[in-house]
C-alpha cells in the first residue's frame, strides 16, 4: 500500500508539474506576443508623428548699411509652411525725413546652387522711392515655394547621397544654397546668405 501510495503521489506530482510547466510556457508565449504588439504600436505611432513633422523652423539674416539706411535681409521657413519667406527691412537712421530712390523695385533675390541660378524673386515690385521718418522701418516680403528647390534637387542626379535606409529616418538630407539680394539702387549693393534646405 505504501509503495502504491508513493507511486500515485509521484505520478500526481509529475502531472501537476507538467501542467504548471505548460501553463508557464503559455504565459511566457503570451507575454512575448503582447510585448511584440506593444513594440509595433509604438513604432506605428512614431512613424505617424514623424511623417506629420514638416521642415524645422529656420531663420537667417544679414545687414547692409547704406548712407542713413539700415537694411536687413532675412530668410525664414516655418515648420508648417513649405514656402521660404524673403524679407527686406529698411530703417532710417537719419535725423529727419528722407526719400530713398529705387529703380522700380527694392531689389531682386536670386537663389544659387554652386553659382547655378535656381530661382529668383523681385522684392517690392513697382517701388521707385521710399520716404522714411527717423527711426521708421518698412518691410517688404516675398515668398518662394520650396518645391522649386526640391524639383531642382531631384533633377540633379547624385546631388544627395542617401544613407542606408532604415525604418525610421530622423535626419532628412539637406542641400546648401546661396540667396543673394541685389538692391535696385544706383550703387547696386548686394549681400548673400548661405542656408540649408531640408529636402522633403
Amino acid at each position: 500500500m505504501t509503495n502504491n501510495g508513493s507511486f500515485s503521489e509521484k505520478t500526481l506530482r509529475r502531472i501537476r508539474s507538467n501542467q504548471k510547466s505548460e501553463s508557464s510556457k503559455k504565459k511566457r508565449r503570451l507575454s512575448k506576443i503582447f510585448l511584440a504588439i506593444d513594440a509595433v504600436v509604438i513604432l506605428i505611432l512614431l512613424l505617424f508623428f514623424y511623417n506629420r513633422k514638416g521642415p524645422e523652423h529656420s531663420y537667417y539674416s544679414t545687414k547692409i548699411n547704406y548712407k542713413e539706411l539700415l537694411i536687413r535681409f532675412s530668410i525664414s521657413r516655418e515648420r508648417t509652411d513649405k514656402d521660404y519667406l524673403f524679407s527686406v527691412s529698411m530703417k532710417s537712421n537719419g535725423t529727419s525725413e528722407k526719400k530713398f530712390i529705387f529703380n522700380n523695385s527694392i531689389g531682386k533675390v536670386t537663389l544659387y546652387y554652386k553659382k547655378e541660378p535656381v530661382a529668383e524673386k523681385i522684392i517690392g515690385p513697382g517701388i521707385s522711392g521710399l520716404n522714411l521718418l527717423p527711426g521708421e522701418t518698412k518691410t517688404f516680403v516675398e515668398n518662394i515655394d520650396s518645391r522649386l528647390l526640391d524639383n531642382f534637387i531631384s533633377e540633379k542626379k547624385g546631388l544627395i547621397k542617401y544613407k542606408k535606409r532604415s525604418l525610421i529616418e530622423f535626419d532628412k538630407p539637406k542641400v546648401q544654397f546661396d540667396a543673394e539680394i541685389l538692391l535696385n539702387i544706383d550703387e547696386k549693393l548686394s549681400s548673400t546668405i548661405i542656408f540649408e534646405h531640408e529636402v522633403n
